[in-house]
């Protein structure tokens, strides 16, 4: 433009597309201003909301991190309370079972000193009556040899047949009461 005179036709014509270029540049220098100072307060905007998303994330962390601390420490002590109160259940029936045991035993050893003592008597009564049988028998073989003594020969083997047909069963009921005692002691 400035190689041109002023009066040719194309200055008129360069001149007015300077000047609608440079008004575009003007508006373009505006929108770019407009829209950088847009960038500028949006990308505030955005930082601001990033500090304020990191700060919520840090406190939700924070928060987190105290409640499973929280969490953990009751969950353990209910563990533990747990543990606690199922051997304390446990030892209680071990310690149930053991007094019904314990009173059982008491009960046995009732029980076997009674035995003991209907043994005994049981013994005794035994003895007792083994002592009379053998003094029975011993008295009838006192009385046979005096019979015996006392008629004749016929007599005597009367006697003596009579005496065996006693004797044998008596001596025989005495062998086996006498092989029951022994054997039962």
């Amino acid at each position: 433009m400035d190689r041109l005179a002023r009066t040719d036709t194309r200055y008129l014509k360069l001149f007015t597309e300077e000047h609608s270029l440079l008004q575009q540049e003007s508006k373009l220098v505006d929108e770019y201003k407009l829209k950088e100072s847009k960038e500028r307060d949006l990308f505030f905007f955005l930082s601001t909301a990033l500090r304020d998303a990191q700060e919520k994330e840090r406190i939700r962390v924070e928060r987190t991190k105290y409640l499973q601390l929280g969490l953990s420490i009751l969950c353990t002590s209910l563990g533990i309370l747990s543990a606690w109160l199922l051997s304390y259940l446990r030892n209680a029936n071990i310690r149930e079972i053991l007094n019904y045991d314990k009173v059982e035993f008491e009960n046995m050893k009732k029980i076997l000193a009674y035995m003991e003592q209907d043994q005994a008597n049981v013994r005794q009564n035994l003895n007792s009556g083994i002592d009379s049988l053998e003094n029975k028998l011993q008295n009838q073989k006192e009385l046979i040899t005096q019979l015996v003594l006392a008629q004749s020969k016929d007599i005597k083997e009367n006697n003596i047949l009579m005496s065996e047909n006693i004797l044998y069963p008596t001596l025989a009921f005495g062998v086996i009461i006498l092989g029951s005692i022994l054997f039962n002691k």
